[in-house]
């Protein structure tokens, strides 16, 4: 559905309102209630670029939360390990007493519905900002995307939808530069062969 107020097409859940911890995330955000029984349930909208602070879910027994992925290319990143690419349909498990951040790709929107499992005793303390620094290193994607609109995106541009028509085009242009890396790969592997003998 397009939200009038971002003027952006995304998942079928309700964008809501901005986020009310929006103080601990790095650009624009909006969380959607989407349910308070059984087991908590949030819709959270990131726009380019934004990424909630490191962060820890705590709990005694039990606790952390749960990432289901519904829009878009973001990332997820638990301390003193590599970043993870999420797309859609992606499922995150993120252990109580965990350091992680999670957010949008710099090229686009992203949402992810957030459940809080329950645990004992627990809270959340909201740590440091994931660096500029940091989050420029995870660079851009390759893969192309087809939400509903019928326009197809790809992560590797920052120029945003790209006709349908134009798919093919995008498509054959990254074939061709696999092949090249594949046939340059060939061409150098006798030499290689050498240098390791």
């Amino acid at each position: 559905m397009i939200d009038e107020r971002i003027g952006v097409e995304l998942s079928d859940f309700a964008v809501g309102d901005v986020n009310p911890a929006s103080q601990w995330f790095s650009g624009e955000t909006y969380l959607a209630v989407l349910t308070n029984e059984q087991v908590p349930a949030f819709n959270v909208t990131f726009a380019p670029g934004c990424r909630n602070n490191w962060h820890i879910h705590h709990a005694t027994k039990g606790g952390g939360q749960m990432l289901i992925c519904v829009f878009g290319r973001g990332w997820y990143q638990e301390w003193g390990k590599p970043a993870r690419e999420l797309h859609a349909g992606d499922v995150v498990n993120i252990p109580a007493n965990v350091k992680h951040w999670h957010g949008a790709a710099a090229d686009g929107w992203f949402q992810h519905i957030g459940l809080e499992i329950e645990g004992e005793d627990g809270w959340n303390e909201w740590l440091e900002p994931v660096s500029d620094e940091e989050y420029a290193k995870l660079g851009w994607s390759h893969r192309i995307t087809f939400p509903k609109g019928g326009q197809a995106r790809m992560g590797n541009f920052p120029f945003g939808p790209v006709p349908l028509w134009g798919t093919h085009v995008l498509q054959r242009f990254l074939r061709k530069r696999s092949a090249i890396k594949n046939r340059y790969a060939a061409d150098q592997e006798p030499f290689l062969r050498k240098a390791r003998a």
